[in-house]
């Protein structure tokens, strides 16, 4: 495994459940002083709670275990980025950051995959669209309109990647620090494809790494149409302001 240090972003709405099998099955294969961030939004109905169970799901006493809250949803892409800029002000230092959905959609191997990758990458993402990767689960109409999605939205931004909207990655510390020096214009699932855009014109270094996509068994997808709507027209805002994204 990279023996490089790592923080973990996990972002969270309601999947206390999901998100304490998911740390249970991690936190034995990650090292000591490695950092995990719980990103939740849930509100603060259940906080002692998720607090409490996600602490007694870590079996490596020696992980190092936060929490981002925020009381009412702000959108995944904003849960991680409070979480990226938590990270940077406790460990300046770190490495890399990761970060992983909740709902155990991204396997442990393939976490454990993306962790260990090249570490000469600035980005490291798991990609459900190349030639060895696979998705389970999913019926034909969720299939056809992810690949819709990947088809178009790498087209739209100039970026040769396969899968713009998958949560599963790892960025260098450089490259976290690029992207907190943008305004966030996105701030739910498409914030992943503002990342990739932000971090390409920067000259950052790009891989896709292939995985397999499990659908979650557990709770309900938190992505409605209404924000996939709201996400694509500021995926066309970002496109609009491209010129402010400087070329190194």
């Amino acid at each position: 495994m990279n023996q490089k240090s790592i923080a973990l972003i996990i972002p969270t709405f309601n999947e206390t459940e999901t998100v304490c099998l998911l740390l249970a099955a991690l936190s034995s294969q990650l090292k000591a002083g490695d950092l995990v961030v719980v990103a939740d939004d849930s509100g603060l109905k259940n906080r002692a709670a998720l607090i409490e169970m996600c602490n007694s799901s870590i079996s490596n006493s020696e992980l190092r275990l936060e929490f981002s809250f925020a009381d009412v949803k702000g959108g995944r892409g904003l849960a991680v980025r409070r979480a990226m800029q938590l990270v940077v002000n406790l460990v300046p230092e770190i490495d890399f950051i990761v970060e992983c959905d909740a709902d155990l959609s991204h396997r442990v191997e393939d976490v454990l995959l993306v962790i260990g990758s090249d570490d000469s990458k600035d980005v490291v993402i798991g990609s459900r669209y190349l030639e060895q990767s696979s998705i389970m689960g999913w019926p034909v109409s969720r299939r056809l309109f992810s690949k819709l999605l990947n088809g178009t939205i790498p087209l739209l931004l100039q970026v040769d990647i396969s899968d713009a909207t998958n949560g599963l990655r790892r960025y260098s510390r450089r490259a976290v620090n690029e992207l907190l020096n943008h305004q966030i214009m996105n701030t739910g699932f498409v914030y992943l494809s503002e990342q990739i855009y932000i971090l390409h014109r920067g000259g950052y270094s790009i891989v896709e790494v292939p995985i397999t996509f499990v659908n979650r068994t557990i709770g309900t997808s938190t992505v409605s149409w209404r924000e996939v709507s709201k996400s694509l027209i500021g995926l066309i805002r970002l496109l609009l302001r491209r010129k402010s994204f400087s070329l190194k």
